[in-house]
């Protein structure tokens, strides 16, 4: 039991941080898209 035990927190720890790793490629690609689509914002030229 001990070695299922210590399996799945290998697989949690794993899948984890691909998780972590594809919401930080969204952050950066949403940012980006809010940079590059912010400048046509009315308004936004003081």
């Amino acid at each position: 039991m001990n070695a299922d035990l210590a399996a799945g927190a290998d697989d949690y720890v794993r899948l984890r941080g691909q998780w972590n790793a594809q919401v930080r490629a969204l952050a950066a690609a949403t940012l980006h898209e809010w940079e590059v689509i912010e400048p046509e914002l009315p308004g936004s030229a003081a």
